[in-house]
């Protein structure tokens, strides 16, 4: 299935209330251009099939925050996601969402670049103090100029 979006679309999803663990947020700068965004999740060690999209940078729209990063990562609108350092290719988190199942958590690493990101998700879902190991990867890359 293929999804498009514009990044400028996307300033209200920037407002949403991510807390950061530093005063000033790290941005990046990503080519504009056709992006390939592939999903996978993984529940206690069994895979599941991948989810691919794609979606469109705008020129105008291609310099991101480590709070955008963030916000990109989140399972859910339910999760809240705290910055926990980041540096000019790397960012660090700290997950949790809210489940009628278990509440969800733990650390997201982001490698970033002007041609890619990977969102690596090592979270685990408290099921009646049994905690059952979810890992979620996210890759994105350029793939080519957006189709007008």
């Amino acid at each position: 299935m293929k999804i498009r979006y514009f990044m400028t679309s996307l300033a209200g999803v920037l407002a949403c209330s991510i807390s950061s663990g530093s005063a000033l947020a790290t941005e990046y700068r990503l080519h504009p251009g056709e992006w390939q965004l592939t999903e996978g999740l993984a529940i206690d060690n069994n895979s599941a099939a991948s989810n691919l999209r794609t979606f469109c940078i705008d020129a105008r729209a291609n310099k991101v925050s480590d709070t955008w990063l963030a916000n990109f990562s989140k399972l859910n609108d339910s999760c809240t996601t705290r910055v926990v350092s980041s540096t000019p290719s790397e960012v660090n988190l700290e997950s949790s969402c809210p489940n009628s199942d278990g509440d969800i958590s733990g650390p997201i690493h982001i490698e970033v670049n002007s041609g890619y990101f990977t969102i690596d998700s090592q979270l685990a879902m408290d099921y009646s103090g049994i905690k059952i190991p979810l890992r979620r990867q996210l890759t994105a890359r350029r793939i080519g100029d957006c189709a007008n």
